[in-house]
């Protein structure tokens, strides 16, 4: 076998999709880690916790990448944090698995706190370099309000992060937690950001929602042909309907995202504007979940299952990237509210199609994101500022493509900076063998 790396992510298999309970935005970064590595010709091994019955102990994911499921009591989704209870049986698990490869990796690559102990023990024992994906930080998290279940969190994370050769962070935001939480020296923190999907940074219509030519041209002639075919400026109407657009939600549905606050925001909307608000989509989530949701809000379920009924409130679930871009291009401004944010592709991912945000000073939010420029900045809870902030776009529609445009300019210049291939290649100590998959995964 060539040299490997070896990836160890025991709550995210690449597998499962974001939006059910614990799957979220780690399970696709592994997919997407693993695809990129694999478009690069570099091996790697991926260990994870099996969790559906349905999936297969070992899987050639893809020609260069490989995947290991171990068994951790029922097969079962299992919270985070009961994963510390079979730290021992991983150990000796993965150590099986790595005898069983006939060589050692190049490199461990450890992915949140519970696998970083791990992977930080079989470096010692293979005296193997360490290399570690924060994903969220126990004292980042409890400083801006959130409950810690797991007090010893925080000691594993100090050791872990001052032990691992580098350490790879997903924004700047969370860069400099590590650094201020856990004085953590700066020089080992590598900010590699996330990938973003193609169909967010060329969707198949401009922000006129018009379907752009099949071809390389440049940007501004695709805009200049669109303008040529939508009339509405030579007519000179005034009318703006082809600018009414909804509010959006992208992410999980869960309390911690901010949903309950974003549907109280824009319900005060409602009953302020009536049939003149507009709409709110929510993307993301599984029936179980939005059901919780609308239970725990402070409005009637009958008046909710009027607005569902009339079309004004609409809970779109589980899209794949494609149908997000595509809702993405009928949207006013995308709203986010979470309590804490290591990162938040949605942010860039909207702001790629031209989209302005709304969102809590979290990761790539408060990275990017400046009042009047390209969104708002909202801090967790405040309904009434966000209430406010999502009432300018609906007093003035046009707010969003001043703003969008603006928002395009940021992602265009961050996603380069970014090079989410290049950073990961540059932490394991492996150079890229093809430029062409570079440009596809950054």
């Amino acid at each position: 076998m060539k040299p490997y790396v070896l990836i160890i992510t025991m709550h995210a298999d690449p597998a499962m999709p974001p939006g059910y309970g614990e799957w979220g935005g780690t399970h696709t970064y592994m997919r997407e880690l693993m695809d990129c590595l694999d478009d690069n010709g570099t091996n790697c091994v991926l260990i994870t916790r099996r969790a559906l019955e349905e999936l297969p102990m070992r899987e050639q994911y893809r020609p260069h990448c490989k995947v290991y499921r171990v068994q951790n009591g029922p097969i079962s989704p299992l919270p985070k944090t009961d994963l510390i209870h079979y730290h021992e049986e991983n150990l000796k698990k993965i150590q099986d698995i790595i005898e069983e490869q006939g060589q050692l990796p190049t490199v461990i690559h450890s992915v949140y706190w519970n696998s970083g102990r791990l992977g930080m023990e079989l470096s010692k024992k293979y005296s193997i370099p360490l290399v570690h994906s924060v994903i969220s930080n126990s004292r980042g998290r409890v400083a801006r309000g959130a409950k810690e279940p797991m007090p010893e969190r925080a000691k594993y994370e100090h050791d872990i992060y001052h032990y691992a050769k580098w350490i790879l962070c997903v924004s700047e935001d969370e860069k400099n937690d590590l650094i201020h939480y856990y004085q953590v020296d700066s020089q080992k923190l590598i900010v590699a950001g996330q990938y973003i999907h193609s169909c967010f940074t060329t969707p198949a219509r401009n922000h006129n929602n018009f379907p752009k030519l099949n071809s390389t041209i440049s940007a501004r002639f695709q805009h200049s042909v669109a303008e040529r075919f939508n009339k509405i400026f030579a007519a000179g109407s005034s009318d703006p309907f082809w600018a009414y657009k909804a509010f959006m939600y992208f992410g999980r549905i869960a309390q911690d995202k901010g949903v309950d606050h974003i549907l109280h925001a824009w319900y005060r909307l409602y009953q302020k504007y009536q049939d003149k608000c507009p709409p709110l989509w929510l993307v993301g989530g599984s029936i179980p979940e939005i059901e919780e949701m609308r239970k725990t809000l402070q409005i009637e379920l009958s008046e909710l299952a009027m607005l569902e009924h009339n079309g004004k409130l609409v809970w779109w679930g589980c899209l794949d990237p494609v149908g997000a871009s595509t809702l993405l291009l009928k949207t006013l401004v995308l709203v986010t509210n979470s309590l804490y944010e290591p990162g938040g592709r949605v942010v860039t991912e909207a702001m790629c199609e031209g989209v302005p945000v709304i969102a809590s000073p979290n990761g790539f939010a408060k990275d990017l994101i400046q009042n009047w420029e390209n969104g708002f900045l909202v801090d967790h809870g405040d309904e009434d500022t966000l209430c406010a902030r999502m009432e300018h776009f609906l007093r003035q529609p046009f707010l969003s493509d001043v703003l969008g445009r603006r928002a395009k300019g940021t992602a265009a210049k961050i996603i380069t900076i970014w090079d989410f291939l290049g950073r990961h290649l540059q932490a394991y100590g492996i150079e890229s063998v093809s430029q062409a998959s570079e440009q596809i995964c950054t």
